[in-house]
């Protein structure tokens, strides 16, 4: 019943032209384009599909890079759960909704920083809701990484609690 929510969020992205066809097309998706459209929650999957760079082709990027507050220069890609919501006027975000940051020094990424919606809620969401991970070098352990409301990625909820549902970018698809 959950993939089949999800599945509904990335049938509506491949509708409106925002998901390749593919191996995403409706009647091929498996466990692998799961794994394409919802980053994993384990830290050290996470850093191995970050460096795969797959969502490169099934997220939405930003139209550049560009300088971010507190990650440095920045570009964002939303994956198609999280344009669906944000196409859809939602302020509180589904289940598997998620964005990636690739940090830049110059032309080169350096690190990423990643928010994944955990719990599927209704109402007022919560800290606790959304897993961060964050490393400065792509083939590091994350410098912070957990659920929020966990102590290691309160400097994250911090600010991620000004935003949207936590998300903070302007970026809207």
């Amino acid at each position: 019943m959950k993939k089949r929510n999800l599945m509904a969020g990335v049938l509506v992205a491949i509708m409106a032209g925002m998901m390749p066809m593919g191996s995403q097309a409706a009647g091929n998706c498996d466990e692998t384009c799961w794994a394409d459209v919802i980053p994993p929650i384990n830290a050290t999957k996470m850093r191995n599909w970050l460096n795969k760079k797959t969502y490169t082709e099934t997220f939405q990027a930003e139209p550049e890079v560009h300088p971010s507050p507190i990650h440095g220069n920045v570009l964002t890609y939303y994956n198609p759960v999280l344009v669906n919501d944000l196409l859809k006027g939602r302020t509180v975000f589904s289940k598997g909704a998620a964005m990636v940051k690739e940090l830049y020094e110059g032309d080169t990424v350096t690190g990423y920083a990643v928010m994944v919606k955990t719990v599927k809620r209704k109402g007022a969401t919560q800290d606790k809701d959304w897993t961060y991970y964050e490393n400065f070098t792509t083939n590091s352990q994350p410098a912070f990484y957990g659920k929020g409301g966990a102590r290691n990625v309160a400097i994250c909820v911090d600010c991620h609690k000004k935003g949207t549902d936590f998300l903070l970018s302007d970026f809207r698809p």
